[in-house]
């Protein structure tokens, strides 16, 4: 399964230098952290990406996961929103991705990573991307930050899924595992799970990441 994240090894993916945002986000990164372009399915990707600033819209760019936007130099709360979907005829799975990052920013001479929070999730599915009925092994969950952007402790982190393709949604439990979250999603049937995560420190950033047919659930 994949989602949208942002990287925390190497250059950082969203920034600020002065007054101007510029974002780049992988919006299919698989379990480990690799992320996979969005033009590499050949099948024109569609999407957008959009900045609100105090709950008012700054822009949007029909382009997922990227853009570049100008702000306003005094300290405001900021949300990030991106989606794509895919329509490869061969890959089935995480057929639209979404994320949306809330964040508070002012302006900085220098370039400087913004203190978004990247999430992976990574389901107990086999090399088909699938996990038979009755599986009972948790999602994996693990949050990070940007390289270059202070951690604070993570307060929340909420998890719910759905075997209807986003119609409706059911929270599921989390537990702490080490450094991790485990979440526990019922496998009962056969079909397709979404999943949709959340996750905020706190200094009140958050992240929720939406991945529609997250993995199948076969026999």
């Amino acid at each position: 399964m994949t989602g949208p994240t942002v990287d925390n090894a190497g250059k950082p993916g969203v920034s600020r230098q002065g007054d101007v945002f510029d974002v780049m986000v992988p919006m299919f990164t698989d379990a480990s952290g690799h992320p996979r372009p969005t033009d590499a399915f050949g099948d024109g990707t569609t999407g957008s990406t959009s900045l609100h600033r105090n709950g008012q819209l700054r822009g949007t760019v029909a382009e997922p996961g990227r853009g570049q936007f100008a702000v306003p130099a005094a300290a405001a709360t900021y949300r990030l929103t991106a989606a794509a979907t895919h329509h490869s005829p061969t890959w089935r799975s995480s057929t639209t991705v979404s994320g949306s990052w809330t964040f508070r920013s002012a302006t900085a001479s220098d370039r400087r990573p913004l203190p978004l929070l990247g999430m992976l999730l990574d389901a107990p599915a086999d090399l088909r991307n699938t996990v038979s009925v009755g599986e009972r092994r948790p999602v994996r969950m693990s949050v990070h930050r940007q390289d270059g952007v202070a951690g604070r402790p993570v307060v929340t982190v909420t998890v719910a899924a759905s075997y209807d393709d986003g119609r409706s949604w059911h929270a599921v439990p989390v537990s702490r595992d080490g450094e991790g979250w485990l979440a526990s999603v019922p496998h009962r049937r056969a079909g397709h799970v979404s999943l949709r995560a959340n996750a905020a420190d706190a200094d009140g950033n958050a992240v929720e990441q939406t991945v529609r047919r997250a993995y199948r659930v076969g026999g």
